[in-house]
Parts: structure tokens; C-alpha cells; sequence
């Protein structure tokens, strides 16, 4: 995937620590971030711990990506939306 079409962070595929810095800097929860070491806490205004971003270069690991996503859904980053479908049978 190149990183014109990288689309939103939802999608498969990996994603730099930039591009979820980016997300996190831009989104209204936003309320500040704190560098230690080699990664990047970012601070939601709804209280909830800190989102622990690993700022390195290139793509993060699948597992890392995973924990990321978890830590941004609970501070109020990323909200997952699922649509349920119900299929009718007439017989």
C-alpha cells in the first residue's frame, strides 16, 4: 500500500507511529502528549490512561498495532461503529 492511499487507520495493513500521532493530534479528545524515552503518551480530556505510542520509524508490528487500538478506543480515539444486518427468509 503505498502511504498515498493509506486511508484511516481502521483499515488492515501497517501503520507508522506518525500516522497515529497524527489521528490522535487532530482528534477533540486531544489534550496533550509526553515524550519518555523512545515513546509517545498521548493524553485524552475524558481522564483514561494515556495511549503508549512507540515512536520509531517504519511500520509498528502487528501485535503493537493491536494494543494501540485498544488504548485509543478506551480513550476515546477510535470509535468502532458495528452495523448489524438482519437477512429476512420469507417461506
Amino acid at each position: 500500500m503505498s502511504k498515498k492511499n493509506r486511508g484511516s487507520l481502521l483499515e488492515r495493513g501497517h501503520h507508522t507511529a506518525q500516522e497515529y500521532l497524527s489521528h490522535c493530534r487532530q482528534h477533540e479528545m486531544y489534550a496533550g502528549e509526553t515524550q519518555e524515552g523512545s515513546h509517545v503518551k498521548v493524553h485524552s480530556k475524558n481522564g483514561a490512561p494515556p495511549v503508549i505510542i512507540p515512536n520509531h520509524r517504519g511500520s509498528i508490528p502487528t501485535g503493537t498495532e493491536h494494543s494501540i487500538r485498544k488504548q485509543m478506543r478506551l480513550a476515546g480515539f477510535l470509535v468502532l461503529v458495528y452495523v448489524a444486518t438482519a437477512i429476512l427468509i420469507l417461506l
